[in-house]
This record gives structure tokens, C-alpha cells and sequence, in this order.
């Protein structure tokens, strides 16, 4: 007889199923994946569109700011509404579309003239600035409320939110985007020509 212990060899074990993934597995992870990055990409571009729009607002609040500048410094012609009888200011109804006087280069100009030369450059600056697309998408206009009070709007289109094209003409829908601010005596804010 065999003095040697005897060892029984394991059984053998049904073979397990799970051995790594299967491609099935690994096509679903990859398509979770890449929507998860399609999903961030597309808050980068919107993030990058808001701050862009957030730029625009802040040049139209700084070319407000500069039209306010612009009357104050020329107290002349605003010293017109100051009177107890109000009268007409080359300021009531800027449109944008003011042209150059030709008076600075020979510094002649009158109150009125500077008024002309204030309108023709910050219009003209804001249509640089907001980026005019050649087709009035960016206009200016102060306007006299006949209460001592001036109205200073800008209004520019939008980056859209979205992309897509209008089907009809081949456009983007951009949305108007408009600032606005009133200034004069009777309004107490940082924005009033009176100080």
C-alpha cells in the first residue's frame, strides 16, 4: 500500500461566465461617456455666449455713461433745460444718425455744433463697439422727456441662445437687447448730468 496521504484534485468548477467586459458593456460606457461630453461642451458654448452677452451690456452701460460725460461737459447747450423755461437742446433728439459738424479741427464750434460732434461719435463708437452688422442692429438715441430729463437708450442685438437657422430666410434669430437710462434733475442717481 501507498504510504503517501492521498490528495484529491479539486473538482473541477463550471467555468464562470464573467471573465472581463464584454463589448456590449463597453459600448454603453462609451455612449454615457461621450453624451456626458457632449453635455459639457455644449454649457462651455453656452457660458461662452452669456459672457459675451454680459461684454455687450457692460460697453452699452459704459457708452451711456459717456453721453452723460459727453452733455455735462458741455454746459453751454445744457444750461438751455436748466432755465426755468426750458428751452430746445441740439440734445433732445439724437438719432444716430448725426454727422460730423467740421468745427473741431478749427475749434469754432458752437454749443449746438458740439452737441452734433457728441452724437455723431458716440453713435458712431457704438456701433463699433456693439459690432453693427451694417443693417441697424445697433442704434442710439437721447431723447428731451420735456421734464428736465434726458433719455439715453442703446439697443443691439444679442448673441442668440441657440443657433439654429430660421428655415424661411436663412438667418439667426438674435434677440434685441436694449439699455436704457434716464438722466436729468429730477433723477437722483449717479447717471444725472446736474451734478
Amino acid at each position: 500500500m501507498n504510504d503517501h496521504p492521498r490528495h484529491s484534485l479539486p473538482h473541477p468548477q463550471p467555468h464562470s461566465r464573467q471573465h472581463g467586459c464584454t463589448l456590449v458593456e463597453v459600448l454603453i460606457s462609451v455612449l454615457v461617456l461621450s453624451i456626458g461630453l457632449l453635455g459639457i461642451a455644449g454649457l462651455q458654448a453656452f457660458g461662452m455666449r452669456q459672457a459675451l452677452n454680459s461684454h455687450m451690456l457692460s460697453i452699452a452701460n459704459s457708452q451711456a455713461n459717456d453721453m452723460v460725460e459727453r452733455m455735462q461737459a458741455n454746459n453751454e447747450e445744457l444750461s438751455k433745460v436748466k432755465k426755468a423755461a426750458p428751452a430746445a437742446t441740439a440734445y433732445d433728439a439724437i438719432t444716430g444718425s448725426e454727422t460730423d459738424p467740421g468745427c473741431i479741427a478749427a475749434k469754432t464750434c458752437t454749443s449746438a455744433q458740439l452737441a452734433q460732434y457728441d452724437a455723431f461719435v458716440w453713435s458712431s463708437a457704438n456701433k463699433e463697439l456693439l459690432r453693427d452688422d451694417g443693417n441697424g442692429s445697433v442704434s442710439s438715441s437721447v431723447t428731451n422727456n420735456g421734464d428736465r430729463t434726458f433719455t439715453i437708450a442703446i439697443s443691439w442685438r444679442e448673441q442668440a441662445l441657440s443657433d439654429e437657422e430660421d428655415a424661411a430666410d436663412g438667418t439667426i434669430d438674435h434677440r434685441v437687447r436694449s439699455e436704457e437710462r434716464r438722466v436729468g434733475k429730477e433723477c437722483r442717481s449717479r447717471w444725472s448730468p446736474y451734478h
